[in-house]
């Protein structure tokens, strides 16, 4: 009995290997067979497999590149440029108009950014072979030749100095204190004094501009006017100086509403209500009192209200301007809820 126990433990030794694993693949019959067998039906599967067709043109998608801006920036604005001809994710090489846009999607971004004196370049592969080069600053015009058809587009930048805030002057402001005012052009409230915090561009400037005015006229200066009496740019260091001058106007004020319901016939209803406001007559004010009168209609049943706001006269006291108002409110035709059912929900009640 000991002897066979040990004819077996034997046994069980010579198929393990010196390191205690078992060998891969199995005995040499095995992948003998395995490979007769692959050479047999390898030549039966190559048969079935159909031939290509040479007139049929197998191209690899054009591919876009752009560098220089930042690894997110880059990223977002391929996208950008890509969503706007979607037709190239089809395989379709660029050609002229898909370049000149790629151009001032990147050159827009840069001015927007505060480098006015960037300069794009493109390294663009024709499908020919040939390597095609172009440059563009965004003051001259865009010269790409035509036609192309473009495999492969490489975009870099040149971005120069970043224009930035180095002195802004509000002039004529009383209305709010003058670094609250600042506050539309760039942040006042940093750490650190960083030209990428006060960043300059013609656009920005502009937006900030009527932002500031805006805010003139919900404080109830409807005739304000805010304007740009100079500006000043140095190319090589991008310093910018700006001067702005404010005129604020007279103060308007809302002394009172008359606040008259029709009737479907378009005739007052008798009784109408007076209203005292005492607050600035701007287009929210009225915009947020005309949607009041229309929610109150709203819960009577009635969704078809509208409501109109008319100035009837106006009376200056102490150099405000006191503005009594008339509302007019449509109410519309009374609606009524008829049976609610609820169609599609599977785990809600």
């Amino acid at each position: 009995m000991k002897a066979g126990r040990s004819n077996r433990s034997g046994a069980g030794v010579a198929a393990v290997s010196g390191s205690g694993h078992r060998r891969p693949g199995g005995s040499p019959l095995v992948r003998l067979g395995a490979l007769l067998c692959l050479l047999i039906f390898l030549p039966v599967v190559a048969a079935d497999e159909p031939d290509p067709d040479p007139s049929r043109e197998t191209t690899d998608p054009p591919t876009l590149r752009i560098r220089g801006l930042g690894l997110i920036d880059n990223r977002k604005l391929k996208r950008l440029i890509l969503q706007t001809h979607p037709e190239k994710k089809q395989g379709q090489p660029f050609d002229s108009n898909f370049i000149e846009d790629a151009f001032v999607v990147l050159r827009n971004h840069l001015n927007n950014d505060g480098y006015q004196e960037a300069v794009v370049h493109a390294e663009l592969m024709l499908t020919s072979g040939e390597l095609v080069k172009v440059d563009w600053n965004g003051k001259t015009e865009l010269e790409v030749p035509r036609p192309l058809a473009v495999k492969r587009a490489r975009f870099g930048t040149d971005r120069g100095p970043l224009f930035h805030f180095e002195a802004l002057e509000i002039h004529g402001l009383s209305a709010i204190p003058v670094q609250q005012a600042t506050e539309f052009f760039y942040k006042t409230d940093m750490l650190l004094r960083l030209k990428s915090n006060r960043r300059f561009s013609r656009s920005q400037l502009n937006n900030s501009v009527a932002n500031l005015r805006q805010h003139l006229v919900n404080l109830g200066h409807r005739n304000a006017a805010v304007t740009v009496t100079e500006l000043t740019q140095d190319t090589e260091t991008g310093a910018v100086r700006v001067k702005i001058d404010v005129e604020e106007g007279r103060m308007h004020r809302v002394a009172g509403v008359n606040v008259v319901v029709m009737d479907p016939g378009g005739i007052a209803v008798a009784g109408s209500q007076q209203v005292e406001v005492a607050e600035p007559w701007s287009p929210h004010w009225q915009q947020d009192f005309a949607l009041q009168l229309r929610n109150e209609q709203y819960r009577r049943g009635r969704p078809d209200a509208r409501a109109r706001l008319d100035n009837i006269r106006s009376e200056e006291r102490a150099g405000v301007v006191f503005e009594h108002l008339e509302a007019r409110v449509d109410p519309g035709p009374e609606v009524e809820l008829g049976d609610v059912r609820f169609e599609g929900y599977r785990k809600t009640r």
